[in-house]
């Protein structure tokens, strides 16, 4: 993958977005944002591999720059076909870059695709959604979350890693607290 650009010193300029500022960056933003990162993409690898069927897709809405697709595709199979979904341009320019011998070969397709407005056809035996559904409006959550099961075989399953709520404002508060005392541990101030 080559040196990691990093997203200290990144400050947006207006609205954030996934831009290809943003994209240079996000392989660290990540990592210095998200606690036990490796562990968590570790473990969507080791849970989700027992589900992929042959003849059958490998989705990830929300691929970004296909960080999660990866570690499935090393162990490629020829009778799965592996599918990165997104809405950023820029994101998917650069998994186009990171896996061009994939896509010239057909093992990965990559759709820019706004999931709020729409969902691939495929028939898919795992499909992974990390930290994307917090990007997508409320109100169409439950119809993407429908999508998903009726596009899944039988057998298949959906791994969905998200940031969660506390039960109560005390709680949120201790962890919304833990959350920002972490990112300050990883370098980044408050801007």
């Amino acid at each position: 993958m080559g040196h990691m650009a990093s997203s200290l010193g990144h400050l947006p300029r207006g609205r954030w977005e996934f831009d290809e500022d943003v994209t240079r960056v996000f392989d660290d933003m990540l990592r210095r944002s998200i606690p036990e990162y490796e562990t968590m993409r570790r473990l969507v690898h080791e849970v989700g591999r027992s589900f992929i069927q042959p003849g059958t897709d490998v989705v990830d809405l929300g691929c970004s720059r296909g960080e999660a697709l990866a570690p499935f595709m090393r162990e490629a199979r020829p009778d799965v076909r592996y599918i990165g979904v997104d809405v950023s341009q820029p994101m998917l320019e650069a998994t186009c870059r990171r896996f061009g011998r994939e896509l010239e070969n057909g093992m990965l397709e990559l759709l820019e695709l706004d999931l709020r407005d729409a969902y691939p056809a495929v028939s898919a035996s795992l499909t992974l959604s990390v930290l994307t559904l917090q990007f997508i409006a409320f109100e169409r959550r439950v119809s993407l979350l429908r999508d998903i099961y009726e596009h899944t075989v039988e057998g298949g399953a959906l791994i969905l890693v998200e940031k969660v709520l506390g039960k109560s404002a005390e709680l949120d508060g201790n962890f919304v607290r833990l959350y920002h005392d972490f990112k300050r541990s990883s370098g980044y101030s408050q801007e």
